[in-house]
């Protein structure tokens, strides 16, 4: 089953950042990254290109010798699905019951159409291979057979397992099967690799119920030990219940939660970066933190107790073109451009709700909708690209897009307090003393 690896990373960021932070405290940013990011990386690298190409060898080599004739069966995938089916209703169709299935016909064109893999088990019990006894060849046996040679991969390995071919095996057997291709060695590198394993689930839980423990413990950088073990036994309990109760479908839908978990972080984030990128260019001189920035940030109105400023943003949904009218008349724009500028972000706007609308009758009109949208957001992100510039406030025209696009009303906001008296602000409050000799300058 494919996953996206990196919704997991995004799911997991805040336990991993917290741990991570806690046990990189006091080093400066390239020990960090050296550390933190690029040895995990260029591992994963050695790792995935060691072992995958090892795996592809291997499939590689069993494809081939599949059309050889130095092993008596090709390699290939288990037999299809239908095979049993098939025998069953050419018993059924010859009156047959009791007989030995070495003597069962097989419909020809069925027979010829199902691949080498069916064909294989085919003769191989007719041969009377694998079998105890030619007594014992009823239609049952044939099919226990047939589910014994089918969930082992009989004929995807070979006797000796120095030959496999992966693509036929499943996710969860491909790693032992590699390691038993390597002869003598197999099992001592099985039981390293199992150790390997508990290893990971072991330091994973510790680190996991550390986070936690913090969390629960108000913040606390060195909460109880015996907090952290209950945390741990809880985890464990939890995963033992959801095993017992549904088994992989309901650690499949718990893994499938957490992925669509990772979208929120995944936008939160992205607001980290640049918080993070500012920080580091204000410690280094780089940006003055004292520089002119818009009034109200991006999500204020989510996260400030601002009734009036909760109403501009709802009025901003519907009448963000009003503002760019009045933005462009501020900038020194003529009315006719200004104009232009408000009845295009109207028809953009209106065109993406009736369309979007009309695709519940019309199948397709949604991709015209969203192309309307992304207009309309670059209709916006020009105004405050420009604002920007006009007021020599940090930021870029990636910034602005975004903004624009995940929140065109909140940018409106902005631009309609930016040319207000004390519609700016600084990127970080200036001290008490500071800020008031400049209120007292004329």
């Amino acid at each position: 089953q494919r996953r996206v690896r990196g919704g997991w990373w995004i799911s997991w960021s805040p336990f991993v950042g917290m741990f991570i932070a806690k046990i990189s405290r006091g080093r400066t940013i390239r020990e960090f990254v050296n550390g933190a990011l690029t040895a995990p990386m260029i591992y994963s690298f050695l790792w995935l290109t060691i072992f995958g190409g090892s795996a592809l060898k291997g499939e590689k080599f069993a494809a081939a010798e599949s059309n050889s004739t130095a092993y008596d069966r090709p390699f290939c995938c288990p037999a299809h699905p239908d095979m049993l089916n098939w025998v069953a209703a050419a018993a059924s169709s010859a009156g047959w019951e009791d007989e030995l299935v070495k003597d069962l016909p097989v419909p020809t064109d069925q027979y010829t159409n199902s691949g080498e893999c069916t064909k294989t088990m085919i003769e191989m019990w007719k041969s009377g291979e694998w079998r105890d006894s030619t007594d014992s060849s009823t239609l049952d046996d044939f099919g226990t057979f047939y589910n014994v040679t089918k969930n082992r991969y009989k004929i995807s390995i070979s006797d000796d397992n120095s030959v496999a071919r992966f693509s036929c095996i499943d996710v969860d057997d491909m790693w032992f099967t590699m390691m038993y291709t390597y002869g003598a060695t197999g099992t001592f590198l099985s039981v390293v690799s199992l150790f390997g394993i508990v290893l990971y689930f072991v330091t994973s839980s510790d680190s996991g119920s550390l986070v936690i423990d913090i969390l629960a413990a108000n913040g606390d950088q060195d909460p109880p030990t015996v907090q952290r073990v209950f945390w741990a036994c809880l985890e464990g309990a939890a995963a033992s219940a959801l095993l017992i109760a549904g088994g992989k479908d309901a650690l499949s839908a718990l893994q499938t939660a957490s992925l669509i978990t990772g979208l929120p972080y995944a936008i939160i984030m992205s607001f980290l970066c640049v918080s993070l990128l500012r920080g580091l260019a204000m410690e280094f001189g780089d940006l003055n933190p004292y520089g002119a920035d818009f009034k109200y940030g991006i999500v204020d109105p989510f996260a400030t107790w601002n009734p009036t400023l909760w109403c501009a943003f709802l009025k901003n949904i519907f009448l963000t073109p009003v503002v760019l009218y009045r933005v462009s008349l501020k900038m020194g724009g003529s009315a006719g451009g200004a104009m232009l500028q408000a009845v295009t972000g109207y028809v953009l706007w209106v065109s993406w709700i009736v369309l979007l609308i009309a695709d519940t009758q019309v199948s397709g009109l949604y991709a015209t909708a969203w192309i309307c949208y992304l207009a309309h957001a670059a209709l916006v992100c020009a105004s405050r690209a420009a604002v920007r510039e006009h007021f020599s406030i940090n930021g870029n025209v990636l910034e602005d897009y975004f903004s624009s696009l995940f929140l065109y009303s909140s940018v409106a906001v902005q631009l309609d307090t930016a040319f207000q008296k004390k519609g700016l602000a600084t990127l970080v409050p200036l001290p008490y003393k500071v800020e008031k000799e400049t209120l007292q300058q004329p």
